[in-house]
């Protein structure tokens, strides 16, 4: 029927082919919330796809010649915060390691163990308390992080290797927009967070 309105469906099937005819207009513009709000729910899954996306490329498992078995990135990511822990104040505890991976020192403590038994880290007292330990990289674990890096600086090599720097700028630029969006909104949240406790 001529005059009605558009159906949920038909505004959400719009927003989901990416709207073509759209220009550069502003969250107040005459689209309208909805489908400025299925915009955003679409923008959000995409989001979540990209993350998906990159980790498939850069997060698959570190084949090290010298170990049964390839290490998970999981394993890689353990090994690099270890390696930054040591150039930054003489090698970090465990539950320092813990904080920052943001796990538990029980399951902290496991992963370091197993690492240690693949001869990757060395554990050893705190010189100043004994009741802590710290943890450091074995020249085989620091030779497998530097595997890795390579490993992954060549992949993005291959996945940018037919896309021009403007392409890879505006990549960027994007991405950046999109951040200072998001840390702009955390910040207001947490603003009437601490509004409401006082």
């Amino acid at each position: 029927m001529s005059g009605s309105q558009p159906t949920s469906q038909s505004t959400a099937a719009k927003a989901s082919n990416g709207a073509k005819d759209r220009t550069s207009q502003g969250a107040g513009s005459e689209w309208g919330e909805d489908v400025a709000l299925v915009d955003a729910i679409l923008w959000t899954k995409n989001l979540s796809r990209l993350k998906t996306e990159i980790a498939k490329i850069l997060e698959s498992d570190c084949i090290v010649p010298e170990l049964e078995r390839p290490l998970t990135f999981s394993q890689v990511k353990h090994l690099t915060l270890i390696d930054e822990g040591c150039k930054d104040d003489g090698c970090w505890s465990l539950q320092r390691l813990a904080d920052e991976l943001t796990i538990s020192l029980p399951a902290l403590s496991k992963n370091v163990s197993k690492l240690a038994g693949m001869g990757l880290v060395n554990v050893r007292p705190d010189l100043f308390d004994g009741r802590k330990r710290r943890v450091s990289l074995t020249d085989l674990g620091a030779a497998s992080v530097e595997r890795f890096n390579a490993w992954r600086n060549e992949r993005l090599q291959q996945m940018v290797h037919d896309v021009t720097p403007a392409e890879v700028a505006a990549w960027n630029s994007n991405m950046e927009a999109m951040i200072a969006r998001l840390a702009e909104f955390n910040a207001e949240l947490e603003d009437r967070g601490a509004s409401r406790r006082r």
